[in-house]
């Protein structure tokens, strides 16, 4: 009981110095959110112009012939959101203010990509191609490809990221990362190209709605909210253990993080907060 004594006085001193600290401030960067969307979107239209929904899907798999299936299993796993939100707080160094704009974003993406697939119902390459023409690792998925859920998640993420984040070369990294991440998705034939291009996009977009909601509404970072958000996190890191992400090979990682978050979580609120933005 000490303990958690312990821990609940450092959290809530915590809350109370982001609570009342200015919320993130990058109006450059938001503006190049837009853009990246716009861009985006240009860029998806024009694919689906030239070569339809299937373009550029068997170049791009045939890839994975001469990648180690392990290396294709973790990218894919990187996009996973229950990987995701196990790294949330260590990324963003229990910054309230990140973990709020995570959440906010999390909600819009989900929204957007679950109504799209449903409304598309577009139907993924296993679906389509005859069985031995592609690669394919993981689980056989054959329904709801457009969008891709996975490239949202983490453009979702290297976004948030970038905001917190604000070094040129920081940001250039993250969206390689995303991007790498995010082709992953095609290697193991879960995705066509177009539909990664979109995930990245709603990805994107959701960022910068996201960024626009939490600067005018700070109600996110109330005791009470946050308070919510890192118990949903906890829950989500003991509920880990049982998630599969459709990677067997690789489910280890899952299971390690989960460990690591949860001590460092631990860790990070038995210590006397040293609070600096």
């Amino acid at each position: 009981m000490k303990i958690l004594a312990r821990c609940w006085g450092n959290f809530r001193e915590e809350n109370q110095f982001y609570h009342n600290t200015p919320f993130y401030h990058c109006p450059k960067f938001a503006l190049f959110l837009v853009i990246a969307t716009l861009l985006g979107s240009i860029k998806a239209f024009m694919l689906y112009q030239m070569v339809g929904s299937h373009g550029f899907f068997a170049p791009i798999n045939s890839m994975s012939w001469h990648l180690p299936e392990h290396l294709i299993q973790i990218l894919n796993t990187f996009g996973d959101t229950v990987f995701v939100l196990l790294l949330v707080p260590v990324i963003g160094r229990f910054d309230q203010r990140f973990i709020y704009l995570v959440f906010v974003a999390a909600i819009f993406t989900a929204i957007v990509v679950h109504t799209n697939k449903a409304l598309f119902g577009a139907l993924r390459p296993p679906a389509v191609l005859p069985e031995g023409t592609y690669f394919l690792t993981g689980h056989t998925l054959k329904q709801g490809s457009f969008p891709s859920g996975h490239s949202a998640t983490i453009f979702v993420c290297f976004a948030v990221l970038s905001i917190k984040y604000t070094q040129l070369w920081l940001r250039v990294l993250f969206y390689l990362a995303a991007a790498i991440i995010a082709i992953s998705r095609v290697w193991s034939s879960a995705h066509w190209p177009l539909d990664v291009i979109a995930g990245a996009v709603v990805g994107i977009f959701c960022t910068w709605l996201a960024y626009l909601f939490c600067r005018k509404y700070p109600q996110g970072l109330t005791l009470k909210a946050q308070t919510g958000f890192l118990t949903l996190l906890i829950i989500n890191m003991l509920l880990a253990f049982f998630h599969d992400t459709g990677y067997s090979m690789v489910q280890w990682l899952v299971w390690i993080t989960s460990v690591l978050c949860l001590l460092l979580t631990l860790l990070h609120y038995l210590k006397k907060p040293k609070l600096a933005v």
